[in-house]
């Protein structure tokens, strides 16, 4: 601080500035002037107060607490410290030095929530006999309790810097500031203080955690959210001491997650408990009048988070609800216990029920079993993994647990399981607005999501086979599938961590406002992104250079290889263990049983996983280096083919194109080193069997996969050169045959390129028809310059006509498809002048017929000044004498007849067939006409139909 600033002058070089602290507020100095903290022996407070999320939300809390504690004084408001929860303060007093008592625990996971308790940071702890020295909860307490004890204030600053929300529970009610110095609440002392805010009370003869209210009414709703609050607020101080990173000290050890998620939905259960016996009481009297009934047996499941108890600060609680009977009166006690819940702590919802919210809100036990027998789709049984009874009549939870568990763990063998799991995932993931994708710690790729889908596929694969793996918490299940053998160890802890970090990311974001929230802050916001980095402990790193980075920096850093982290997920949990149950990878390495293996591959969604492990077997199991290389690259085209429409017939072509590469070093390098082109690849073999075909034939292709300086390799080649390129192939040989073989060839790599870049989006239909055209184009001039050469070549002469091909229909216009023949017309005109028939209607009738057919056209046009090297010296005159013997239509029409009888020769490449059926007088009309003699016919006997033809 300056001197303008109302300090001394000798304070400079010791007490830190405001700005320093991070405090920007106009009332900064004011309020440290009023508190007191001015002077040297406050540095270290002041330090512990910059730490906090935001400094100034931190200041102006206490601030305000301070101010409200003394309203409260001068009221004679306080309360007495320890009177709500006197067994806090005893745990406290009994607690080891510097360390919490308890993390809060329930009946299935006390021991280990309480060993992971022992290991939090003793900074986050408050040291014994603290809270029996706060005599009173006075302002002057208060702030001595600040300046004397650092790691209260570790708290009571976290806190206040860390939300708004509970910073306002905590002035609105003061003299709660003495319990944040107690340990985590346990799930008794939870579940005493909640129903007592109530006055609720045992009833006889009913279910173990049923009770009734004494109060109901607003009276009740003020009750319990104060007093849940409280607990909230008693929870949060200890989870946000453990990441605030004070200046120049070890960052300390966050609080362990699952404790922690135990603890909130300890507070949960307790919260929902109390608000069921409100609605009891509202329902069927309150204990001891005259109106009282006795209530029915209710089971209150918890499902979703809660039940696995994973809970979050703020989550929707979904509940089921069982009821004996189910009548009206059980209907409403059931409606008011969602209402309660609803208005005070969080949004309960019991749309998960059968039927949804068009079911009943309450069904007995026998009901829910013939539901779940008869009607219930997949995504119902997966729901039902994280049920757990949760209040009412937990006997009747436990019944009704127990009859659905083997429904549950059969699921994955129903017919529509993958496709339907497969299918939640992809709604879940579209349903996020595309302007928060990159933001959505939850719903998004590489988000909360898919840590949990794909734990819960494993589960209900594996599951079926080993009981070990039916645990709800996500967590806890991917420990279990990594003790089990089907999660590698160190990818496991690399998941939990991930995912631990996202969730502790989730929490604070949520404790800012105490609102439901996943989404990061804007990119722009600074200032909340900054708060996030402190609040959730980041500490700063040096990038390659050495230079260190911002916290901001750090966060989004930390955010992106989490991230990352989780996008690789299938791969790590599924592929790479399926790999080495066929091949052993590495020492360390997953080895699924041959039958985890195909029961992961069923769930993964091939039809037939005994043929997909086999082909697998083939790929990868041998010594020589192909096979390791597969080895390697196997998991990810596995990932990829995965979401193909049809992964068996994909896995299948891999291995053909595998097997037909193996003289290609390039093929598997080529895989191996960039993943587009395996990611490309595997989307085409798993999407279209036609492009596979002509992959199978046609391997160099798949070098085209990979992108080049100007994108990818696939729009590198003009059609136009394609189109010269296949002639002068086919003409440099002299052998017809050998010269349609090379046409066929070079149409197929063609066809194979246009399919692909169809196929991965990069062609418009326009340029698809427009390709296939070019291609249909340059077979035909192939192989009618093809047919003359060799007649040529035979008859040592010239051509004694040249012939045109004109295209028609599609063809004629450009737009042909994959499937087009190729509807032409020949045109033949004769070197020499010579008779084409104008005496009669079908000049050239007289010649013969020819019915042709084939696929795929364009114009083309050819003859013999192309077709056929000069004769030279005296050989000319000779050849024109022998050219001048030869009838030019009925030479035309052998080139031509034999032009379609080639192309349409039985091959492995998709069919080349002619079809001439468009000439005048169709089938029974000359296959060759001159231009004066189609002139004469459309002009005379053409019908409508045919000049219709003629537009394209």
């Amino acid at each position: 601080m300056t001197r303008s600033q109302g300090l001394p002058r000798t304070s400079r070089s010791d007490v830190p500035s405001p700005r320093v602290l991070g405090l920007r507020r106009e009332r900064a100095v004011e309020d440290l002037e009023m508190l007191g903290w001015t002077g040297r022996e406050h540095t270290s407070l002041l330090w512990t107060l910059a730490a906090a999320g935001s400094p100034d939300l931190a200041l102006n809390n206490f601030v305000r607490l301070v101010e409200a504690l003394r309203a409260a004084e001068e009221a004679g408001d306080l309360p007495v410290p320890g009177a709500a929860h006197p067994e806090s303060v005893a745990a406290a007093a009994a607690a080891q030095d510097g360390v919490d008592a308890g993390q809060g625990s329930s009946a299935s996971q006390q021991d280990a929530a309480q060993a992971d308790a022992s290991q939090v940071d003793p900074a986050a702890a408050v040291p014994v006999g603290q809270v029996a020295q706060f005599a009173d909860a006075k302002a002057a307490t208060l702030l001595a309790a600040v300046a004397e004890k650092p790691n209260f204030r570790r708290r009571l600053f976290a806190l206040l810097g860390a939300s708004t929300a509970l910073g306002d529970h905590l002035v609105a009610n003061p003299g709660t500031w003495v319990d944040l110095a107690a340990p985590m609440p346990s799930r008794q002392e939870m579940m005493d203080e909640m129903l007592a805010a109530v006055g609720a009370t045992p009833v006889e003869d009913a279910g173990e955690l049923t009770f009734k209210a004494a109060i109901t009414g607003s009276e009740a709703d003020s009750a319990l959210m104060v007093a849940y609050r409280n607990l909230l607020t008693r929870v949060a101080t200890i989870d946000l001491a453990s990441t605030l990173v004070e200046r120049g000290q070890t960052p300390p050890k966050a609080l362990d997650f699952e404790a922690l998620s135990l603890a909130l939905t300890d507070a949960a259960d307790a919260g929902l408990t109390a608000a069921l016996a409100v609605a009891c009481s509202t329902v069927y009297g309150k204990p001891g009048a005259e109106n009282e009934k006795q209530p029915a047996r209710l089971a209150v499941l918890a499902m979703g988070k809660c039940g696995a108890q994973e809970l979050n600060y703020i989550s929707d609680v979904d509940v089921i609800f069982v009821a004996e009977p189910a009548d009206a009166r059980a209907m409403r006690w059931a409606g008011e216990f969602i209402n309660i819940g609803s208005r005070v702590f969080f949004e309960v919802d019991a749309a998960l029920r059968p039927e949804g919210k068009r079911g009943a809100l309450v069904r007995t036990l026998d009901s829910h079993v013939n539901y779940y027998r008869r009607w219930a789709k997949t995504w119902e049984f997966q729901a039902l993994l994280k049920a757990r009874p949760m209040s009412g009549d937990l006997e009747l939870g436990r019944d009704y647990c127990e009859a659905i568990a083997p429904m549950v763990w059969s699921a994955a063998e129903r017919e529509d399981f993958v496709p339907d799991v497969q299918a939640m995932r992809r709604r879940v993931i579209e349903n996020v607005p595309a302007d928060i994708r990159d933001r959505e710690l939850k719903l998004g790729e590489g988000g909360l999501r898919d840590v949990e889908f794909a734990v819960q596929l494993l589960q209900l694969v594996h599951g079926r086979t080993d009981e070990n793996l039916r645990v709800s918490a996500t967590v806890a299940a991917l420990r279990q599938l990594v003790d089990g053998g089907y999660v590698g160890r160190e990818d496991g802890q690399v998941l939990i961590r991930c995912y631990e970090f996202m969730r502790l990311l989730e929490h604070r974001l949520q404790l800012h406002r105490l609102k439901r929230t996943h989404t990061l802050p804007e990119e722009d916001d600074v200032q909340e992104r900054r708060w996030l980095a402190k609040t959730s402990g980041r500490v700063r790193s040096r990038d390659s250079s050495g230079a260190q980075r911002s916290l901001v920096e750090q966060l989004e850093l930390d955010v992106r290889q989490s991230a990352l982290q989780i996008q690789n997920l299938h791969r790590k949990l599924f592929y790479r263990p399926l790999l080495s149950s066929v091949v052993g990878m590495d020492a360390d390495a997953v080895r699924l049983s041959p039958e985890a293996a195909k029961r992961q591959l069923a769930a993964l969604g091939y039809e037939s996983p005994q043929r997909a492990f086999e082909h697998l077997r083939a790929l990868a199991d041998g010594t020589t280096r192909k096979h390791k290389l597969q080895a390697i690259i196997l998991p990810s085209l596995l990932e990829w083919l995965s979401a193909t429409v049809d992964p068996d017939a994909g896995l299948l072509a891999y291995r053909k194109l595998s097997e037909a590469a193996m003289d290609r070093s390039w093929f598997l390098r080529l895989l191996r080193d960039e993943n587009i082109v395996g990611k490309r690849l595997m989307f085409l073999l798993g999407t279209s069997p036609f492009l596979a075909d002509l992959l199978l034939n046609s391997i160099d292709s798949v070098k085209l996969l990979s992108d080049g300086a100007k994108g990818p390799k696939l729009l590198d080649q003009e059609p136009a050169v394609v189109t010269h390129s296949l002639v002068a192939a086919a003409n440099r040989q002299r052998d017809p045959d050998k010269a349609i073989g090379v046409a066929r060839a070079l149409r197929r790599a063609e066809l194979s390129r246009i399919a692909a870049a169809d196929l991965l989006g990069l062609l418009s239909v326009e340029e698809v028809c427009e390709s296939l055209s070019w291609v249909w184009d340059a077979v035909l001039e192939a192989a009618l310059q093809t047919e003359i050469r060799a007649w040529e070549d035979e008859h040592q002469t010239n051509a004694p006509a040249t012939i045109s091909v004109i295209g028609m229909g599609r063809l004629g216009g450009a737009e042909l498809g994959y499937g087009s023949d190729a509807d032409v017309m020949f045109v033949a005109e004769p070197v020499e002048q010579v008779g084409d028939g104008a005496d009669d209607r079908g000049a050239g009738a007289d010649v013969g017929e020819g019915d042709v057919g084939v696929e795929k056209g364009t114009v083309e046009k050819t003859g013999a000044d192309n077709s056929s090297a000069e004769k030279q010296g005296s050989s000319e005159d000779a050849a024109d004498g022998e050219a001048s013997a030869v009838d030019p239509l009925k030479w035309a029409i052998t080139i031509c007849e034999s032009v379609r009888r080639r192309l349409g020769k039985p091959s492995q490449d998709p069919p080349l067939e002619v079809d001439s059926n468009l000439r005048p007088e169709g089938r029974n009309g000359a296959l060759v006409r001159t231009l004066a003699s189609y002139e004469r016919y459309y002009s005379e006997w053409g019908e409508t139909w045919e000049l219709q033809a003629l537009l394209r």
